[in-house]
């Protein structure tokens, strides 16, 4: 009887020992997992603000963009206004034959020149 519980006892104790080598296995693991995902998490922290800063560059460059667009918007507005009253005028100086009046308004300090030669064409400005 004794010696069964002797028996008993060693294989209770190598169980254990198992048991305790396992468990430390899982824990190397575990902890070589954990390292893995902190590595891991700052590759990904470095890329998102490495994408946040690019983002906001791209941002303040299309609000740079999109105030130049407006601004250029607002200047054809006013070139294609110019150049209609530029038409608009021209056109009032001539009579039905296409001849100067003689008003003057298109040609500075009244030069007699021919008002064909400097006419452009009518579909060069496409006035309405």
């Amino acid at each position: 009887m004794e010696q069964r519980r002797k028996r008993r006892k060693e294989s209770n104790r190598e169980s254990a020992r198992r048991s305790r080598m396992r468990k430390q296995l899982h824990l190397d693991g575990m902890a070589a997992q954990v390292a893995s995902l902190r590595a891991e998490n700052y590759k990904m922290l470095v890329m998102l603000e490495r994408a946040t800063a690019g983002f906001l560059t791209v941002e303040s460059e299309n609000s740079v963009l999109r105030t130049q667009a407006m601004e250029l918007q607002s200047r054809l507005r006013s070139l294609n206004e110019i150049t209609k009253c530029m038409c608009m005028a021209a056109f009032a100086n001539l009579d039905a034959a296409g001849h100067d009046m003689g008003m003057g308004m298109m040609m500075p300090m009244n030069m007699n020149m021919n008002m064909n030669m400097m006419m452009p064409s009518v579909d060069l400005y496409q006035c309405i």
